[in-house]
């Protein structure tokens, strides 16, 4: 444990003393009203619209007839902070979900598909 502390700090003084500073900082911030997708309770045929609205809140998109909607979740994982002598940038790393349900004509779930991905986001 000892040595991961002082091969750490060793690095960080290296980084400080030709004037750079990489500074990775792990967090968990939810940017909506979830911090997981939790797509268990819809059943093709069986879960209704207003089931959905009760389980996952306000949706992102919906369609005109109302028949397609779509809730987007993000969660930025973590920041990296890059100092230079004359500047530096901070990236943030996020996954993001995505699930977009199809209704038919009683409200209730025709199809329902997730996506789940990550990207790095430049915010300097």
């Amino acid at each position: 444990m000892r040595e991961t502390i002082y091969l750490s700090l060793l690095v960080f003084l290296f980084f400080l003393s030709s004037n750079c500073c990489i500074m990775p900082i792990p967090i968990r911030h939810t940017v909506g009203e979830h911090a997981e997708i939790d797509t268990s309770f819809i059943i093709r045929g069986i879960t209704t619209k207003e089931d959905i609205f009760l389980r996952l809140g306000d949706v992102m998109y919906v369609s005109q007839e109302e028949k397609l909607m779509t809730y987007q979740w993000t969660i930025c994982t973590g920041y990296l902070f890059l100092f230079l002598f004359h500047g530096g940038r901070i990236d943030s790393y996020e996954t993001y979900y995505l699930v977009e349900i199809e209704f038919d004509d009683n409200d209730v779930v025709k199809e329902f598909r997730t996506w789940k991905g990550e990207r790095t986001v430049r915010k300097i």
